[in-house]
């Protein structure tokens, strides 16, 4: 449906707490030439049924469903949740890849927004304060997700084009399509209950786990195995 990432050994980011690409490391090595301030929407199917139904139906209600990220700099922003994080507000949803790049999902096509006005270190501060501003745990299918980000990103930006209008729908549900988004939420908050309660019950396995092996790890004298004292 959409280009296949040219070698994706090349950038890889595993979709968990502890291997986010935090922005100092994302300002290390630029991505690309882009140094003018070029601001893109890179947009990405997030799955066959999505991009089925986006072909088929909401394209021309002028609702599709998309994934999108900001590329400005050389670098691409997105926001996404994480299984794991529900519980956890310190942990940022806003992540760095390579443009057009973003691991899980089928890239598809592009919007030049024009240039910000923003210098390369103003846009190192915007990201920053959006960093804190949007945990991975605030995230909602409907209300806050990456059309939204994406959204302030580009006003934050200050370009001269404005924001598709096509991906303003699910960007804010409530205010385009409030009966839709009623029904979506309920189905939400059920999803989003049974990915808490599955990393509940992994966090309670991995305690076990770590008890366990801290009884094996003991001798008859209750010294560590291999201890010579």
């Amino acid at each position: 449906l959409g280009e296949e990432p040219e070698d994706e050994s090349s950038f890889d980011i595993d979709m968990g707490r502890d291997s986010m690409l935090t922005t100092e490391a994302a300002f290390g090595d630029r991505f690309d030439d882009q140094t003018d301030g070029e601001v893109w929407l890179h947009l990405y199917h997030t799955d066959a049924a999505t991009a089925w139904l986006n072909w088929a139906l909401l394209k021309y209600a002028e609702v599709p469903i998309y994934h999108a990220g900001v590329e400005v700099y050389g670098y691409e922003w997105s926001f996404q949740y994480f299984d794991d994080t529900w519980d956890d507000d310190t942990v940022s949803g806003v992540l760095c890849c390579q443009p057009k790049q973003m691991r899980g999902f089928d890239y598809q096509h592009s919007v030049c927004l024009g240039r910000t006005s923003l210098a390369e270190s103003e846009v190192n501060v915007t990201i920053e304060a959006l960093r804190a501003e949007w945990p991975a745990c605030s995230y909602h299918i409907t209300r806050h997700n990456c059309l939204s980000f994406a959204k302030q990103l580009v006003e934050r930006l200050q370009v001269p084009e404005a924001f598709p209008a096509m991906l303003l729908g699910f960007s804010d549900a409530p205010s385009y399509m409030p009966k839709t988004d009623a029904l979506v939420d309920f189905g939400w908050s059920w999803h989003k209950w049974a990915m808490q309660e599955e990393a509940r019950k992994a966090a309670l396995e991995e305690e076990d786990e770590d008890d366990s092996s801290a009884v094996l790890g003991q001798g008859l004298t209750g010294f560590p195995r291999g201890c010579l004292c």
